[in-house]
């Protein structure tokens, strides 16, 4: 009588779907789903991150030469454009998820910024050399690089305090580097207004203007003229 008592009990539970081993190996393949499920999440974010900030980076090669304010601010708008939104998204469906997914944003990003600040470091190099260098090129980079710090800087989350460090400790190796070259053609500059002073009669000294002329004369450029950054160069070159 106890036996079929078990087995009625048995049948019930089966029945109403209430059976524990029903349960129990329900909710390890319910938990097993949602695992793989946020593993393949994370991947498709990986390879569109890195897709799109490549396309950022192409972007930025092939506009080196164009003075024109989209150019000047589209690196830095175009990147925190492509990180921001994600990790909101995902947090529709978790917070586990969506800090999951910032911290792959921020590693691609710092990635990204490890390939850009390389390849402007040898740029800007170049461009310090000639005779008559663009300014321009080199005030974008700083304020590039200002606005990524602050961004992350700012940023409220979880993500690992390392990446973070990384990142802007990437973002301002840039900034002084491409400070340094700033004041080297300030110095070459103010060195060869110094000897056409002693050379000629006119003994006029008119670096601020020569530091002016290395810009084209655009509407950019003029704006870019008015910067903070552009003020402290002149100061600087007072100071050569």
């Amino acid at each position: 009588m106890a036996m079929r008592k078990i087995s009625g009990l048995k049948a019930k539970l089966l029945w109403s779907g209430r059976s524990p081993l029903i349960d129990k190996n329900y909710s390890v393949l319910r938990e097993d789903w949602v695992v793989q499920a946020k593993d393949k999440v994370v991947e498709i974010v990986q390879i569109d991150v890195k897709r799109s900030l490549e396309k950022i980076l192409e972007n930025e090669r092939n506009q080196a030469g164009i003075d024109k304010h989209e150019a000047y601010v589209s690196l830095y708008m175009d990147t925190i454009g492509c990180i921001d939104p994600i990790p909101k998204e995902a947090q529709k469906i978790s917070q586990q998820l969506s800090n999951h997914v910032e911290e792959v944003c921020f590693k691609e990003l710092l990635s990204f910024l490890e390939r850009y600040t390389a390849e402007q470091a040898e740029t800007l190099s170049k461009e310090a050399k000639k005779d008559k260098p663009i300014m321009w090129h080199f005030l974008k980079t700083l304020n590039s690089c200002k606005q990524l710090k602050q961004y992350v800087q700012n940023k409220d989350t979880t993500i690992k305090e390392s990446i973070l460090q990384e990142t802007v400790a990437t973002l301002e190796k840039m900034e002084h580097f491409t400070f340094q070259l700033w004041l080297q053609v300030v110095s070459d500059l103010a060195e060869r207004h110094l000897k056409n002073y002693f050379k000629t009669d006119n003994k006029r000294f008119l670096l601020n203007r020569a530091l002016k002329e290395l810009f084209p004369k655009t509407k950019c450029s003029e704006e870019i003229l008015k910067t903070e950054s552009f003020q402290d160069i002149l100061k600087s070159g007072r100071t050569v």
